[in-house]
């Protein structure tokens, strides 16, 4: 399995926690497409073995080109400041892998948006993922999060890419990267991010028995740490559908020393796999501190 993260604009400062984070627990080839190559966390990154791909050498101008004839439907958000692209680059992304996929023949991606610690080797998934294309994890109704994603090969993302095309030149109400993965829902193996409860779809559930722990689509990370500052919507995920606010949580060291979150179900710890953190300041929620 590789791991690949993508990022167009000005680097934030936590794309050193993300990767540090994700060296804890993964030993293989982790790649970067970027494009500022003139920002003051590249040598800190390169430390921790990272493979940094020019944005120049994996853009997709078609995709773009469509974009820019709808521009008038895709959100920019001046208020986020270097992020104020977010609803393009949210969906360019999966164009900027499927590229890299194709010239350096990479297949078994786990693709992650920066605001994402892993507390996990994700080659653990592996053997659930044999058989499967890519993998959603459900938020709540027509919302999708790819904030963490597994993407079998070329041909998988090719599914993405060739539906969000279709979905921007046709879409005729709001354009956001969740609504149009929602589209694909049906092609998607859903990561559990809850157990079996019939209050909430069956799609946050329907895998927890293979994993017996849970995914991050947001809502716990929102609510132990805060909402982006954007938002300023209390502790609950007013967008997310389930409610992680009414549960305890514990910090649990590992035989290496690595703290890693627990959700607690009665007396039943069970382990989060990645904490998906909208406020950004991922430093508090690292599994041992950085250096």
């Amino acid at each position: 399995m590789f791991i690949c993260y993508s990022f167009i604009g000005k680097l934030p400062e936590y794309i050193i926690d993300t990767i540090y984070q994700a060296r804890l627990f993964f030993k293989g080839d982790i790649y970067l497409i970027l494009d500022d190559f003139k920002s003051p966390y590249l040598q800190k990154i390169k430390d921790f073995r990272v493979n940094l791909i020019p944005y120049k050498d994996v853009i997709n101008n078609d995709f773009l080109d469509i974009c820019k004839k709808r521009g008038d439907k895709i959100a920019v958000m001046n208020g986020l400041g270097h992020r104020r692209l977010l609803f393009l680059r949210s969906m360019e992304r999966f164009f900027l892998l499927e590229n890299l996929m194709k010239k350096q023949n990479l297949e078994n991606i786990l693709f992650l948006e920066l605001d994402n610690l892993i507390y996990q080797d994700p080659n653990i998934w592996q053997e659930n993922l044999d058989d499967v294309e890519f993998t959603f994890l459900h938020d709540n109704d027509k919302r999708i999060s790819t904030g963490l994603m597994y993407i079998k090969n070329t041909q998988s993302i090719n599914i993405i890419t060739e539906n969000l095309k279709s979905y921007v030149s046709n879409e005729q109400g709001f354009i956001s990267e969740m609504g149009g993965n929602w589209l694909v829902k049906d092609k998607a193996y859903f990561l559990p991010t809850y157990w079996e409860n019939e209050k909430y779809n069956k799609m946050t559930f329907q895998n927890y028995d293979k994993f017996n722990s849970i995914f991050d689509a947001a809502s716990i990370g929102w609510y132990l740490y805060g909402s982006d500052k954007f938002h300023d919507c209390g502790r609950k995920n007013p967008w997310g559908e389930i409610d992680y606010t009414i549960h305890r949580y514990e910090w649990i060291e590992d035989e290496e020393g690595r703290r890693k979150p627990y959700i607690v179900k009665d007396n039943e710890k069970i382990l989060i796999n990645n904490l998906h953190i909208p406020c950004k300041e991922l430093n508090p929620a690292l599994s041992k501190p950085l250096n």
